[in-house]
């Protein structure tokens, strides 16, 4: 499960959920460890405008067992940089996030 503090600073004037506003908690630990492991495949063709939003979105669910997979199709517009950037702080506990390029 991420944290903000686990993501990197959005840029300025972004705020509220996802940006500047952690999720909320979702019950028992307990209970949440008894839950599968989910994929979440998320496409993308030049969409550096909502990229970083769309992850931090998905990373912010705060589930516990999590493949997320990003599938890029050759963008030209930036969408690349701003996934490779997020993806060094997608490495945590039992989140794998795997880029495709």
């Amino acid at each position: 499960m991420s944290h903000l503090s686990d993501l990197p600073l959005p840029l300025p004037g972004r705020s509220g959920w996802p940006w500047t506003e952690e999720s909320p908690n979702h019950g028992d630990t307990n209970a949440r460890l008894s839950l599968p492991r989910i994929s979440i495949v998320m496409p993308s063709l030049n969409q550096a405008q909502f990229i970083e939003e769309a992850i931090r979105s998905v990373l912010l669910q705060g589930y516990d067992d999590l493949e997320f997979i990003i599938m890029d199709g050759g963008s030209t517009d930036g969408t690349i940089d701003i996934s490779k950037n997020m993806n060094p702080c997608c490495h945590f506990g039992s989140v794998n996030v795997i880029m495709v390029i």
